[in-house]
């Protein structure tokens, strides 16, 4: 049930997430973007929570640090959907959308391994193998999450480079 869940819930992670990144969408439907937070942030849970179940079920066939990855993405994974509630609920957004990038950078990374693997798979003929595709594995997972910095960067200073407007009233 474990596997089932996290893919029905990958699923909708995977659909809601651009939804949710979308500025035009969030001013112009502000109810379609808590809506469909909602169900970002619950399909994020299930997506941390069964990945840790699969991860305790499986059988270790990759090096170990692969399942230490697995285990601490999917520990971020939730700490970063808790964070951006918290902050939300502060209504502090900018935190909130920080936050908010890092579960989905997380939440994909999988996605973004399969996108390099999939053209060794078609150019050997072989599914990638060994430690050389472990440490592939996780490098290319955890520069998924540093580009989601590098976003979070530019978007934070771009904010800050917006000028101040002072309200007399």
């Amino acid at each position: 049930i474990s596997w089932f869940a996290h893919v029905l819930a990958g699923v909708a992670f995977g659909v809601t997430g651009p939804v949710q990144f979308v500025r035009a969408l969030r001013n112009r439907f502000g109810m379609l973007h808590r809506v469909s937070g909602r169900i970002f942030v619950v399909s994020g849970v299930v997506i941390g929570l069964s990945g840790l179940s699969i991860l305790a079920q499986v059988t270790p066939q990759r090096m170990p640090i692969v399942d230490i990855a697995r285990g601490l993405f999917g520990l971020w994974l939730l700490v970063a959907l808790a964070m951006a509630m918290a902050a939300i609920w502060k209504r502090d957004v900018l935190r909130h959308r920080a936050w908010m990038i890092r579960a989905y950078a997380v939440g994909i990374g999988l996605g973004s391994v399969a996108l390099v693997f999939i053209p060794i798979y078609i150019f050997t003929g072989q599914p990638p193998v060994g430690p050389t595709s472990d440490i592939i594995f996780v490098v290319t997972w955890a520069l998924n999450i540093a580009f989601a910095e590098v976003i979070i960067r530019h978007a934070s200073r771009a904010h800050a480079d917006v000028p101040k407007v002072h309200d007399p009233h």
